[in-house]
Formats: C-alpha cells, structure tokens, sequence
C-alpha cells in the first residue's frame, strides 16, 4: 500500500508539473505580447489577469475537492487524478479560447496583422527594384505578360470570328 502511495504521489506530482508547465508557457507567451514595444503593450492586462484568475480558481477548487480521493491511494485514486488532469486541460482550453476572443487581444492581432501586411508590401517592393537592377524577371513582369497574352488572344478569337462573318456572309 506504501508503494501505491508512492506511486500516486508522484502521479500528482507529474499532474501538478505539467500544469505549471502550461502555466510557464502561457505567462511566457504574454509577457512577449505585452513587453514594451508590441502592439499589445498598450491593451489593459487586467482582463488577461481577470481571466487567468478565473482559472485558477476553478483548478484549486476542482483539486481542494480531489486531493482527499488522490490521498487514499486506491483504486480511484489514479482515476481521480486522471480526472483532474482532463479537468486542468479543460480550464486551460477555456481560459485560452476566453482570451482569444477578448477585445483587447483581437486589437492585437488586428494591429500585428496590419503591420505584418505592411512589412510583407515592402519587402516585396524591395525585391522587386533588386530584382530589376540585376535584370531578372519579376513576378510583376510575369503577371503583366501573361495579361497581355490573355488580351491578345482574346482579340484574335474576336478577328477569327469577324473574318468568320465576313467569309459566311458572301
């Protein structure tokens, strides 16, 4: 019974690691999008600790409730950590799909999107002017051939078929 003891205190100690864990990286990935500088910086990060507090206290209450099962070291013992755990990932995926969907952080996205699209315009831009300088075709020039074809031959299907009309209608 020592053993099974053991055995499930340190299940609870894996359980307890892999949520801190998540936590790690979740405050890791929040203060990136929040530090001085990023667009994120200027959004109100009580919402974010609004929410995460929200979590956690689901997660002390479901394990305040779970720890006399755990301690038994039964049977149910495992399941019950078990239980906690597919609980625990199921608070996270709430908190996160919460956050997600915050106004604050759709500005984010909506801002780093803005700027990302921004970038991509002018580095494009630059491509391009390196890419003539060296005399290499560029998408563009492809683009503005292959629309000049598709015009060409669009006149001479109307010439094939004028010419048509004209040798029908003598």
């Amino acid at each position: 019974m020592a053993s099974s003891n053991s055995k499930n205190n340190d299940k609870t100690e894996e359980l307890i690691e892999v949520m801190r864990k998540y936590q790690e990286e979740m405050f890791k990935n929040w203060n990136e999008a929040i530090k001085p500088g990023s667009p994120m910086d200027t959004t109100n990060s009580a919402l974010f600790t609004n929410i995460m507090n929200n979590y956690w206290e689901k997660m002390n209450m479901d394990i305040t409730m779970a720890m006399p099962q755990i301690m038994k070291g039964d049977e149910g013992s495992l399941q019950k950590q078990k239980e906690l755990f597919v609980s625990a990932m199921r608070a996270y995926s709430d908190m996160l799909k919460e956050f997600l969907v915050s106004p604050a952080f759709l500005a984010y996205l909506k801002q780093a999107y803005a700027d990302k699209t921004d970038m991509k315009i002018r580095l494009d831009k630059a491509n391009d002017e390196n890419l003539k300088l060296f005399g290499i075709v560029t998408r563009k020039d492809l683009d503005d051939i292959n629309f000049n074809l598709y015009n060409l031959n669009k006149k001479l299907d109307r010439l094939q078929d004028a010419i048509s009309e004209l040798k029908g209608g003598k």
